[in-house]
């Protein structure tokens, strides 16, 4: 029976999986990295590669272009320190070559990608053969700035804050930096493809050494050298089956995350990006996989086509009947498999964290947090007033936001109290935590991925029954169709024998015949046991694991679909906002507490 640590978030360096789970212990992984160059997270670097015993002597990774408050060409900019804030990407040691920085600030899409599959080369030792893997990662631009805004995690998930938390603009390099890893300025990263062709066995060729090699093969051909062009060739065959040895992934779809709230994008020169990828990777070609928990309700439209189709194959074909048929089918409800793309809003926030005294807000408690702002020049408070925006006779004060136009109600405004032209800019905004009063210790994540997202992994690659408690393998679910599942064979059709639409036009007739609609649909009826261990105990439930585990999204997700999850993340402050989010989830419904690592 293998001891699987149920429950619990770990602070730790996800390149320390193995430490701390068994192998072969978790049914499904559910986790989104660090994009590449977006947003540094201000954790404290560490060593990647290079040698343990080395003493290192740290060099910058630079040059890149270290921008001052001179640079500033605009009001825009003056205004905005976030303008001058450059991200670090690391440093290199001269000894040994070792890189020391945080994931995702890598000064090149090739290191990025080679920590990427240092951390799943663990994760694949955790994950149980028939376990399922989904892997969302978003795409950068190959510009000099990356995009300070949160990905994943709706239009107001960063606010006010997004100064406080460090998210600035990232500085990927200038023209030349850029030119070294094979991007051009504008140039769309291709992060996601590439993280997933390295997961699959084909490495990322570096910009520099791919140059170099189809350089070498245009001279060998070009002056008949065919030793070296064969030389060359088997080398670049050799490398590619080595590292599909070493890389045994399988990608079993790449599904398209879509925004139906996407960030707004000031670009005028494309399309504003209103997706990210989700790949579901396995360990072999057979695995769990429950389609009937994420399948799709087809849509009515649809059905209405399907009838009115089937009606006409049949040969009765008249107005009055294909009406009749379209009023008994309306009422009938259809599912389909699950598709691959995934319309799925993003979600703001609706919590807030006090690191200095620990407090937790959640929902109506966010109620509590007093809000102030400030005149930008003499930092005078302005004035709280709510007042009715229409129905009122006298309206004190003037107001600092527009209203007009809006329904009847109850609106709180902030009127100033001084006489400072501020112009174009903004007040200042502060929050103050209803225990010790502070505001500037706010703390927040500003990537996590709406419930839904996790909702439908966990559903699609774990056993709502649970699996044995001693080999790990999860119970199966067995369904039994509810529709009409024979026919005559003698009715005429339009289709050919043998067609699929053919026997759906049959079946659909002699469901008629009988009085009854057809339906393409199965029911469950219950769950067996995926194993044949003798004696076994009643399941227990599945695992889900989250090296990135931040604020805690999966875990909680895990925890309501009846599921036990396992969380990693290096982040002091994401540990404890996950710990406060998830045991406050657990004491309603009256749990043991977590176990904290």
């Amino acid at each position: 029976m293998i001891t699987i640590p149920r429950n619990r978030i770990i602070c730790a360096d996800a390149r320390d999986i193995t430490k701390h789970i068994p192998e072969k212990s978790v049914h499904c992984v559910v986790t989104s990295p660090p994009y590449w160059g977006l947003r540094s997270y201000g954790e404290e670097p560490s060593v990647w590669g290079g040698v343990s015993e080395c003493e290192h002597e740290w060099e910058l990774t630079e040059p890149r272009r270290n921008r001052s408050e001179n640079d500033a060409t605009s009001k825009k900019q003056a205004s905005n320190t976030g303008s001058y804030y450059n991200a670090k990407s690391g440093q290199i040691c001269s000894k040994c070559g070792a890189w020391r920085g945080c994931l995702g600030l890598e000064p090149t899409p090739e290191m990025f990608i080679a920590h990427l599959k240092e951390i799943f080369d663990g994760v694949y030792r955790v994950l149980r053969d028939d376990g399922v893997m989904f892997l969302n990662m978003g795409d950068s631009y190959a510009s000099g700035k990356g995009s300070c805004h949160n990905p994943g995690g709706g239009a107001n998930s960063l606010g006010k804050e997004r100064k406080e938390a460090e998210v600035h603009p990232l500085d990927r390099g200038n023209v030349s930096t850029l030119r070294e890893s094979g991007l051009k300025p504008k140039d769309m990263s291709m992060i996601p493809q590439r993280v997933a062709f390295a997961l699959q066995g084909f490495s990322v060729i570096p910009g520099r050494g791919l140059d170099a090699a189809a350089g070498m093969l245009a001279t060998a051909r070009e002056s008949g050298q065919w030793e070296i062009v064969a030389a060359v060739e088997g080398m670049l065959k050799a490398w590619a089956m080595a590292t599909a040895f070493l890389s045994p992934w399988w990608i079993r779809k790449d599904i398209v995350w879509s925004k139906s709230n996407p960030m707004p994008e000031s670009t005028k020169d494309r399309p504003t990006t209103a997706h990210e990828y989700i790949f579901m990777l396995t360990k072999s070609k057979k695995y769990y996989y429950d389609w009937f928990a994420v399948r799709d309700t087809a849509h009515p439209e649809t059905q209405r086509n399907k009838s009115v189709n089937a009606t006409e194959a049949i040969g009765n074909t008249s107005i009055g009947d294909r009406r009749k048929n379209y009023e008994k089918d309306r009422h009938v409800v259809y599912f389909r498999n699950r598709r691959s793309v995934w319309e799925i809003a993003t979600q703001p926030s609706i919590w807030d964290y006090c690191a200095k005294c620990d407090s937790y807000f959640e929902g109506r408690e966010r109620s509590k947090i007093r809000k102030e702002y400030l005149c930008p020049k003499c930092g005078k408070p302005y004035k709280h007033n709510t007042r009715k925006v229409r129905g009122s006779a006298n309206v004190p004060g003037e107001a600092l936001f527009d209203v007009s136009g809006l329904a009847e109600f109850d609106d709180r405004e902030w009127i100033p109290q001084c006489e400072c032209d501020i112009g174009d800019a903004q007040p200042a905004y502060r929050r103050y935590c209803p225990v010790c009063g502070a505001h500037d210790a706010w703390e927040g994540h500003f990537a996590a991925f709406p419930d839904a997202l996790p909702e439908t992994c966990i559903k699609a690659a774990t056993s709502e029954a649970g699996c044995c408690p001693i080999c790990g393998a999860p119970w199966k679910r067995v369904l039994e169709s509810t529709g009409t599942i024979d026919h005559d064979g003698k009715s005429n059709t339009t289709y050919k024998k043998g067609m699929a639409a053919n026997r759906l036009a049959l079946l659909r007739q002699a469901a008629r015949e009988r009085g009854e609609e057809y339906s393409n649909d199965v029911e469950t009826v219950g769950f067996a046991s995926g194993c044949e261990c003798s004696g076994a105990p009643a399941p227990v439930p599945c695992v889900v694991f989250d090296p990135f585990m931040g604020a805690g999204t999966t875990a909680i997700v895990a925890w309501k679909l009846g599921r036990d999850f396992i969380g990693i993340d290096r982040n002091e402050i994401y540990i404890k906002i996950a710990m406060a989010r998830v045991e406050r989830l657990m004491r309603a419904g009256k749990q043991e507490e977590m176990e904290i690592a």
